[in-house]
């Protein structure tokens, strides 16, 4: 009963190699969470994180040691964890950011294309026929606003008549 050096190896690179791969998808889905800019959304891709890169850890544990948990399986597991985030994840993580730009300026110009027709109808819409009704509105409450003004520049040069005449009169008792 001889330990098969070669498959521990293998195992152990498979380690390393989900521990990067655990690493590569922390820094995707955190973008991704961070350019939200939202709490909750965060949160949701955190978890997210988790189920996936358990999922990563245990498919690689299975496939390329059939779940015969050894200790050198999580110092490679760790190793690789450490490894992606010392020397790649700075990188990485530009290049996701970049790619993440393009990929929303790519979609905002798809977006404003297709709208683009619906833009040209609305602005036919509010020119054609939401303007002139408007324009009416306004030129009928314009009307009654100065008619209104007038009728209290009115009552207030009436108002004044008055308090002069009331004046004079008391003026012209008192002499």
């Amino acid at each position: 009963m001889g330990v098969d050096l070669s498959a521990e190896t293998i195992a152990f690179f498979a380690a390393i190699t989900a521990g990067l791969v655990s690493g590569i998808l922390y820094d995707i889905l955190h973008t991704i969470g961070i350019l939200s800019k939202k709490r909750s959304v965060i949160s949701v891709f955190d978890v997210l994180f988790i189920i996936i890169s358990c999922f990563v850890i245990v498919s690689a544990f299975y496939i390329f040691n059939s779940f015969q948990l050894r200790w050198y399986m999580f110092i490679g597991l760790f190793t690789g964890v450490i490894l992606y985030f010392s020397l790649l994840s700075k990188y990485f993580e530009h290049i996701l950011k970049g790619i993440f730009k393009i990929i929303y300026k790519i979609f905002y110009l798809i977006f404003k294309i297709l709208l683009t027709p619906a833009r040209f109808l609305y602005k036919i819409l509010l020119v054609y026929f939401f303007m002139p009704i408007d324009n009416f509105i306004i030129n009928k409450v314009k009307l009654i606003k100065h008619k209104i003004n007038l009728i209290k520049i009115n009552r207030s040069n009436s108002n004044e008549r008055k308090n002069r005449n009331s004046k004079k009169k008391v003026q012209q008792e008192k002499i």
